[in-house]
């Protein structure tokens, strides 16, 4: 299995003080550095995802407690990787929208998201 860092788009595996690219050709585990930033987000910690391949493309899935069940699916890990973390965002987005409605499981969701995700960073 490898184990990568993404920064940038760009996955490189971490060996020691150097860094190259890994192969994306079976999958392993990307670890998102604190500060990885995407569209209207921008990860407040680092993140731990685990990637696949198949014929049909790429899966991305991570392992939020509480489980919260995204995923992201594209042609190219990093396609996949976008997908997982717009998926993120957008529901950390809806739950905001609706806080004053959400029962506990969701609040559980919502705190989870609120400490990995800031929305509309201005840096």
């Amino acid at each position: 299995m490898t184990t990568a860092l993404l920064a940038s788009g760009n996955p490189t595996y971490r060996s020691g003080s150097t860094s190259s690219p890994i192969p994306t050709a079976s999958g392993g585990i990307l670890l998102l550095p604190k500060g990885y930033s995407w569209s209207n987000a921008k990860l407040k910690t680092s993140l731990l995802i685990n990637t696949s391949s198949s014929p049909e493309g790429w899966e991305v899935t991570t392992h939020l407690q509480p489980d919260i069940p995204e995923y992201g699916l594209g042609n190219s890990e990093q396609e996949a990787v976008r997908d997982l973390l717009t998926s993120l965002s957008e529901y950390l987005e809806s739950l905001e929208e609706r806080q004053h409605k959400l029962g506990p499981p969701a609040m559980e969701d919502l705190e989870s998201l609120r400490s990995l995700i800031l929305l509309n960073p201005t840096d």
